[in-house]
Parts: structure tokens; C-alpha cells; sequence
């Protein structure tokens, strides 16, 4: 039987897709909020914050209701007992309600540092996904502000949940390499190659791409 509650890996599975170069952290900060509104507690948001109420018995409800739980059996092929489809339940939703609570003390983290305002509007688009148009018109701001505010706090939280690329660092110092030849070619100097071969300046370079403001 298929776990019906968050595995205690899916945030894992997303952030390791961002950082293996498979999914674009934008995506992976869209899963990680699907993800929370796919649990089987309350979410909500108050006072722009992300708040979620664990459901303590879910798992109770669902032995009663699914089918599917009837037919679970043990390692042996055998029938699997009533007490021990709730004890696998019961284990099953503890670590959704783990994984959520981790995910959502992350969230309000990154949004701790911007305006109770831009949390708000970031908030009824992720959380309780208000219509893009309503938001604008709710709050007397433009489209472009409205962008602006959504790729600032998704930004704070690839940060905080570390969602790039391992190759960013590579990429970094290669995007670095092209400038200055670019700049090299143009003046048709080299005053920066001995800064080009500098590994520790090349270094300190690339942090400032990812330094969040």
C-alpha cells in the first residue's frame, strides 16, 4: 500500500532535484508549498506567518474510510492486524506533520525578513491562492510590483532551504572567466587575468551572487 501521507523524504526528493540540476529553484520553491498545502493538517496564515495546525488523528479516519487499508498485509504476505495498520499510520503521519512543521519554521524565516506587507501579498498568492489580479487590486500596486515581491521572497527562501545547483559555484566562476576576457578583448589588455587566476578572489566573487539582500 502506497503511503497516503508526506514521506519523510519528499522535501528531500525536491531540494535534491534543484541542487542535481534536474528542476529550477523557482520550481522547487513551488513544490515545497504544494507540498505543505497537501498535508492533512490546517494551514493557514496569521499575521504573515505561514501557521500549521497538525491533524493528530487522521490516521485514525483513514483506516475507517479506505479500502485500501483492508487489504494491507505484513512481510509475509499475511493479513496485517488492526493494531498494527494504526501503529504504521499513526508513524506515517507523525513524520508528515514533522516534515511540514520543519518546512514551514524555514518558510516563515525567509519571510521574517521583509515587510508585513510584501508577507502578506506573497502569502494569499502561495497559501491562500488569491487571483493575481485580486492582490493587485487589493493592495493598489502594479503588476511589475507585484512580480518584483514574489521573485524577492522566493529568492530568500532558495536561500534558506539552500535550493541551487551544485554547480552553481562552477557556473559562477565561468560566467566571472567570460566577463573579464570579454573585457580583456574589448581593451584589448589583460589587467585582470592575474585576478582571473586568483582562486580565493574568484571565490569571495562568487558568494556575492548568491548574497541575499
Amino acid at each position: 500500500m502506497k503511503n497516503p501521507f508526506i514521506d519523510k523524504n519528499d522535501d528531500w526528493e525536491i531540494i535534491k532535484a534543484v541542487r542535481l540540476d534536474i528542476k529550477k529553484p523557482e520550481h522547487g520553491v513551488r513544490e515545497l508549498f504544494d507540498l505543505i498545502l497537501s498535508g492533512h493538517g490546517q494551514v493557514g496564515v496569521l499575521d504573515g506567518k505561514i501557521v500549521y495546525i497538525p491533524s493528530k488523528d487522521y490516521h485514525i479516519y483513514y483506516m475507517n474510510t479506505s479500502s485500501s487499508v483492508i487489504r494491507m498485509t505484513d512481510g509475509h504476505g499475511e493479513p496485517m492486524s488492526n493494531e498494527m495498520k494504526l501503529a504504521l499510520l499513526e508513524d506515517w503521519q507523525y513524520w508528515e506533520n514533522e516534515v511540514l512543521s520543519l518546512i514551514i519554521a524555514k518558510m516563515n524565516n525567509a519571510l521574517s525578513k521583509v515587510t508585513s506587507k510584501e508577507r502578506i501579498i506573497y502569502l494569499e498568492s502561495k497559501i491562500i491562492k488569491l487571483n493575481r489580479s485580486k492582490i493587485i487590486e487589493k493592495y493598489t500596486i502594479s503588476k511589475w510590483t507585484f512580480y518584483q515581491i514574489i521573485a524577492k521572497i522566493d529568492k530568500r527562501i532558495i536561500h534558506e532551504f539552500k535550493l541551487y545547483s551544485d554547480k552553481r559555484d562552477e557556473n559562477a566562476l565561468e560566467f566571472i572567466i567570460k566577463t573579464f576576457q570579454k573585457y580583456d578583448t574589448i581593451t584589448k589588455e589583460s589587467p585582470c587575468q592575474e585576478f582571473i587566476e586568483n582562486t580565493l578572489a574568484c571565490r569571495e566573487l562568487i558568494k556575492t551572487l548568491y548574497t541575499v539582500d
